[in-house]
């Protein structure tokens, strides 16, 4: 594993948000979580972020969309994405397949630290 990151968990399931986060902060990342759009973008604009882990299909926004606004409106240069959603939903935003950074839900704990150190690798 790389260095610790600060990592934004954006997910309107409670329960991946939280266990995600447990899961992160145990080996020493620090872990913000958001539920919604309005909350994901009042944390960016007010905390610098390594990685935001996004959730594809939440209530009340598409997340490549919200990625797409957050960078247009950001400074998100530095900042990896990682799409996290199930293979049908990573399927039909032509992720899988794509240079984007992606975890196909439900994925194992390897498979998360592999992607945050994928992630920050390319960051550095």
């Amino acid at each position: 594993m790389q260095n610790s990151a600060n990592i934004l968990i954006v997910d309107d399931c409670v329960e991946f948000a939280s266990s995600t986060a447990t899961l992160l902060s145990s080996v020493g990342h620090r872990v913000a979580t958001s539920l919604s759009a309005d909350n994901c973008a009042e944390q960016v604009k007010s905390e610098k972020f390594d990685v935001i882990i996004m959730d594809i299909n939440m209530y009340d926004v598409d997340g490549r969309e919200l990625a797409f606004d957050l960078k247009s409106t950001n400074d998100l240069q530095n900042t990896a994405i990682i799409y996290a959603s199930t293979r049908r939903a990573l399927l039909n935003a032509n992720i899988v397949g794509s240079e984007d950074n992606y975890l196909i839900k439900p994925f194992t704990k390897e498979q998360l630290f592999g992607a945050i150190d994928a992630a920050m690798e390319i960051g550095t």
